[in-house]
């Protein structure tokens, strides 16, 4: 036992310089690991991103044959990366790469169906298990027509000591049996694996993303379904026509999203960024990745515990007649959630916090309700946010909601000045509407969806400055102008 426990520490803090720069597995913290796919010009080539800088370095040269590679995983037992080293074009090919000697040793290959050479063959996610002892991928097209039992995404795991794939399942449902149609229509994006065995799965096209997770334990064997949790419903990107192609952690549980490459450089703004999410749906840019193609996939080396460890079902802030301001919360809540701070702000940007709910933790991922009265707010708008506390020490922050106590139910937005997110305050609308932000010289700057149950949108893409927000009905309706208003992103 105890050499066994030598080798794995001495395989954690390995120094890797195949090209004398990269290091792998050394700086957990800091570190994350991306899998270019540019196909004739760097596909196959893995390379260490540093998530506080975005700045990278080579780890292991591509191989000739390599094209649209995709699907980086990291085993702790065997101390190789795993990944589809080529789809879409000619022979499908899954590789083991030793970070040590550089070699590429192939592996075995779905079959029966086998995927297709073509560009629908394309591996888009895949990952390696917390154990090490596994691998999972999506391949999203899928069809009748290739010999599959349904045309929607194939969910497939890999033994890596058996050399062997099976094939789990073509059904993703939500908690209501619904079908997660997303899996397949945004057919971009990544898989990660946390500390407590569940998967999480990142979908996004050019103009959209989502965020699901899996909960542990996974199936090894077919089943009819899985089911998933939605942690970010669909969701515009920062800029639309950039897709999300990467999704991993760090050792301290935060969450990283990387966008994809450009085929045709010079890139325009968008590309090779990459991103922190702290609370679900929040982005904050960390910085551009140095070379072209360097975010097309992500990975690492870890799987923290206390991930984004509630995701927010709904957050309500309601003036009542009995001179309080009522708080109500719904989240999926993990069972290393303590608590959650109540914080209050009369600007948006300046928070205390009033006081503290300990966590129900009846079990892990169950909906808790939760509800505070708040009886010390002021004239006018006052701001409210939730902060969910992990036993870790992470911080998953609510959306902020501002309560006018002159205003009634009458629509009004906040903060204002923004930073990033603009939340609207409005219980009469019940339909999809259309936002539109224009600049002071009246250009059209950003638009985008708001959907039925969507309450806020994310401006921090915009540049400083005064802009004027549109929200509309459906074309369709007779008088779709809703509301206007002015509005300072800082």
């Amino acid at each position: 036992m105890k050499t066994i426990r030598i080798f794995f520490i001495v395989l954690f803090i390995i120094t890797v310089r195949t090209d004398g720069q990269a290091q792998l597995c050394l700086h957990p913290t800091d570190s994350v690991y991306g899998l270019n796919s540019i196909t004739g010009s760097g596909s196959g080539q893995i390379v260490g991103v540093n998530v506080n800088t975005a700045g990278a370095a080579a780890i292991g040269s591509p191989a000739s044959s390599s094209a649209n590679a995709n699907g980086l995983g990291f085993s702790q037992i065997t101390g190789l990366f795993y990944f589809f080293n080529q789809t879409g074009s000619g022979t499908t090919e899954f590789v083991a790469y030793n970070p040590l000697t550089g070699i590429k040793t192939a592996r075995a290959i779905p079959s029966s169906p086998a995927l297709p050479t073509a560009t629908t063959g394309k591996i888009r996610s895949g990952t390696v298990t917390k154990n090490g002892a596994g691998y999972y991928m999506i391949f999203p097209g899928a069809t009748t027509a290739m010999g599959y039992a349904s045309t929607a995404p194939a969910f497939y795991y890999f033994n890596i000591g058996a050399n062997s794939w099976t094939l789990i399942t073509q059904s993703f449902k939500d908690v209501s049996n619904a079908t997660v149609t997303a899996i397949q229509s945004l057919n971009s994006g990544d898989m990660a694996f946390d500390g407590n065995n569940n998967l999480w799965l990142l979908a996004s096209s050019s103009t959209q993303y989502a965020l699901y997770r899996i909960n542990a334990s996974l199936p090894t064997t077919a089943v009819a379904k899985v089911t998933v949790d939605v942690i970010v419903p669909v969701t515009s990107n920062p800029i639309s026509g950039v897709s999300f192609t990467g999704i991993a952690f760090n050792s301290a549980g935060k969450m990283y999203l990387s966008t994809g490459s450009c085929t045709s450089p010079p890139c325009t703004a968008g590309y090779n960024k990459l991103y922190e999410m702290a609370t679900p749906g929040v982005l904050t840019l960390k910085g551009t990745l140095p070379v072209n193609g360097y975010g097309d996939d992500l990975s690492s080396c870890v799987y923290p515990v206390g991930v984004l460890p509630v995701t927010w079902v709904n957050f309500t802030a309601a003036l009542q007649n009995n001179n309080s301001i009522k708080l109500s919360w719904k989240v999926n809540e993990d069972d290393n959630v303590s608590g959650y701070n109540i914080e209050y702000s009369r600007d948006s940007e300046h928070w205390q916090t009033i006081d503290h709910v300990r966590a129900n933790n009846s079990a892990p991922g169950a909906l808790e309700m939760y509800e505070y009265n708040h009886k010390g707010y002021n004239t006018g708008v006052n701001y409210y946010r939730i902060v969910a506390i992990s036993s870790s020490g992470q911080r998953s922050i609510s959306a902020v909601k501002p309560v006018n106590t002159k205003m009634g139910n009458k629509m009004y937005i906040g903060p204002n000045p923004v930073k990033d997110v603009i939340t609207f305050y409005n219980k009469d609308i019940s339909t999809k509407s259309m936002v539109q932000v224009f600049d002071q010289r009246g250009v059209l700057a950003y638009s985008t969806t708001l959907e039925r149950d969507q309450q806020s949108i994310n401006v921090g893409q915009l540049p400083r400055g005064n802009y004027i927000l549109k929200l509309l009905l459906p074309s369709s309706a007779a008088n779709n102008s809703l509301e206007s208003f002015q509005f300072i992103k800082w």
